[in-house]
């Protein structure tokens, strides 16, 4: 993406490690992803489709009406000629009534000290906020957007598609690495992406680097 006015190349990093509560709401009955899984002809290895798993994520996230997680975010800005700028906060995420909670440092400093300001309510005004929560945690996209994949890159006209899936060890724990890409041509190292890490048997994401 290139800035009309000064026509900096920006880059956008983001790195989030979401630790799911165990208030979290846990699916009754083991998520039943194995129908996402055949065996390669040539190799005989177990292979997860891409976009069978992400559609069973989002059928997953979609379901919860019980969920608190508490992320660490990081953020770094890249811009052509300048230092990179970074941000790195500690936002806690919850559903309540079916909404979209997110509370930051800045949130909590003035709910303690009385400053919060509450404005009378409105579709659009509340369109803005999800909006503003989902890009704090891109994770609850896939519960609260109606398109997750574009909302992963919300300015962009293209949305990202599910290109690769597979189980990996993270920390001694397994996972399933599931990328997102654009769809925009072949891949690059200035193509928006995404890797989201789920834990195979709560299917909640627990970890998400991305460009974009």
């Amino acid at each position: 993406m290139k800035s009309a006015g000064n026509l900096l190349t920006i880059t956008a990093l983001l790195a989030v490690t979401a630790a799911p509560s165990p208030a979290s709401e846990m699916p009754a009955d083991p998520v039943d992803w194995d129908r996402c899984v055949t065996c390669s002809p040539e190799t005989g290895e177990a292979v997860i489709d891409p976009g069978c798993f992400f559609e069973m994520l989002i059928a997953r996230y979609r379901c919860l009406e019980a969920y608190e997680d508490v992320a660490r975010v990081i953020r770094v800005t890249e811009r052509s000629g300048r230092r990179p700028m970074r941000v790195e906060t500690m936002i806690g995420c919850e559903i309540q009534d079916g909404r979209l909670l997110v509370q930051t440092p800045g949130s909590q400093i003035r709910r303690t000290v009385g400053l919060d300001v509450h404005f009378r309510s409105s579709p659009a005004l509340e369109q803005t906020e999800l909006d503003y929560n989902m890009w704090l945690a891109p994770h609850m996209a896939l519960r609260f957007a109606d398109e997750p994949r574009r909302q992963f890159r919300p300015h962009a006209n293209k949305e990202l598609q599910p290109t690769e899936a597979e189980s990996v060890t993270i920390d001694e724990k397994p996972m399933v690495h599931l990328q997102l890409q654009s769809d925009e041509g072949p891949p690059s190292a200035e193509e928006a992406h995404f890797d989201l890490y789920v834990n195979p048997d709560s299917m909640l994401i627990e970890r998400i680097t991305g460009k974009k």
